[in-house]
């Protein structure tokens, strides 16, 4: 196996870094911005009687959350405010998001839409849409006699 020697010793890497300094400047320029969003983080799972959503919105407070249900479909809404810097401090990292985000989830037809329940506690909201209970697919008709 033969070892081939690079003459004139390594390539101009100044490019390759300017590059990722312009890539990473850019990146840094989105934040904050309208660009970047934040949505909460949701589980959704069933049990025989009822479907549960579990959103998480850490330090939100419930009057800042809005849940309505409209033509089978499901909205979440809220904003959530953004903390006041203290002048004098310096900031290294920011990665807290601040906001307002929408979700929407289409929900299936046997639900009960009068009977959802909502409750938030350490910031989960979490919601409990109950099933309508099903009839029988088949129904047997009676046949009098005449």
């Amino acid at each position: 196996m033969a070892i081939v020697k690079w003459k004139g010793g390594w390539p101009d890497m100044g490019f390759f870094d300017q590059t990722l300094e312009r890539i990473v400047k850019d990146i840094d320029g989105f934040r904050g911005s309208a660009v970047e969003r934040w949505f909460p983080a949701v589980d959704i799972s069933e049990d025989d009687d009822q479907y549960l959503i579990s959103a998480e919105v850490p330090g939100m407070d419930k009057d800042n959350i809005t849940v309505e249900i409209k033509e089978k479909t499901l909205t979440i809404k809220g904003e959530k405010k953004t903390e006041e810097k203290k002048e004098g401090r310096k900031y290294h990292r920011v990665e807290t998001h601040y906001g307002s985000f929408e979700r929407s989830f289409y929900l299936p037809d046997n639900i009960d839409e009068e009977s959802v329940k909502a409750s938030f506690k350490n910031g989960v909201l979490k919601l409990s849409i109950p099933k309508v209970k099903e009839e029988s697919a088949v129904k047997k008709v009676d046949i009098a006699e005449e």
